[in-house]
């Protein structure tokens, strides 16, 4: 078998070169990298502004309506844990009066006036049919459908 020597007398394009690589060429190709990017990076920003510019050159002035549209809102008047406090107090003072004294404007009458009106009426019920007295008589079972967790009436 021939040694790695004799190998190397025989090949001499597969021995081991002592420079594998250009670093002048990979420097020369970084630095231009870099520059033609920041040079883009500026070219680009200045087109953008160019365009904001030619934007506001070339725009028709707004409506006037517009403009007046385009005023903020008043800001919203929020409650503080300052005042919670007592306007929870102030709305349960007037709930209670309505209830205890009814209100005209808006047709209520009182807690107690309501309940004696409902007694003397009585409340309406549906009348009893025959298929409500054979459900009674049904037995509740569960049905085959809840696995026993929903019932449904069968008759014996």
């Amino acid at each position: 078998m021939a040694t790695t020597d004799e190998h190397n007398k025989k090949h001499p394009r597969m021995d081991l070169e002592d420079k594998d690589i250009d670093l002048a060429a990979i420097i020369k190709f970084t630095v231009v990298l870099l520059v033609t990017t920041v040079i883009i990076y500026i070219a680009a920003v200045g087109l953008f502004k160019g365009f904001e510019w030619w934007e506001e050159y070339n725009s028709p002035p707004l409506n006037t309506l517009y403009q007046e549209r385009a005023k903020e809102p008043p800001r919203p008047i929020l409650q503080t844990n300052v005042t919670q406090y007592s306007d929870l107090k102030e709305f349960r003072a007037k709930e209670e009066k309505v209830l205890k004294e009814g209100d005209e404007a808006t047709g209520k009458i009182p807690m107690d006036q309501a309940i004696d009106k409902l007694l003397q009426k009585g409340l309406e019920s549906r009348p009893e049919t025959e298929t409500q007295s054979f459900i009674d008589k049904a037995e509740k079972m569960p049905s085959d459908q809840s696995a026993g967790q929903n019932f449904e009436r069968r008759l014996r």
